[in-house]
């Protein structure tokens, strides 16, 4: 899969149909990388529900996203970003939410080699 769909983060975001492909490509880059670590470290992650993104609860989204980061860091020994914290309706503050963890899934790709 190519990660580049996690840099197009659709305007409005959390009212936008488009989220939902983003949503989708971050959800199946956090399996990609879950199940890399599995192969290579023979540690199982704890997997977390964040694609569909919710018309509600967008807090709980936040930390179960934030979850898998800090699960995929600690096992890869990277530093990470709080991504609990964000203004969707705020587009410069998305778009650089959206680079930093665009860079972090890179991050992980490139030190499991995948």
């Amino acid at each position: 899969m190519s990660i580049a769909n996690l840099i197009n983060v659709p305007r409005e975001f959390a009212q936008s149909p488009d989220a939902h492909a983003w949503t989708f490509s971050n959800s199946a880059d956090h399996d990609e990388i879950i199940q890399a670590i599995q192969a290579q470290y023979g540690i199982r992650l704890n997997t977390y529900i964040v694609d569909p993104f919710p018309t509600s609860d967008l807090t709980g989204w936040f930390f179960r996203h934030q979850n898998l980061h800090d699960d995929m860091n600690g096992v890869l020994g990277l530093t990470g970003s709080d991504f609990t914290d964000l203004d969707v309706s705020d587009q410069t503050e998305v778009n650089y939410w959206a680079l930093q963890h665009y860079q972090e899934h890179l991050a992980a790709r490139i030190a499991l080699g995948i």
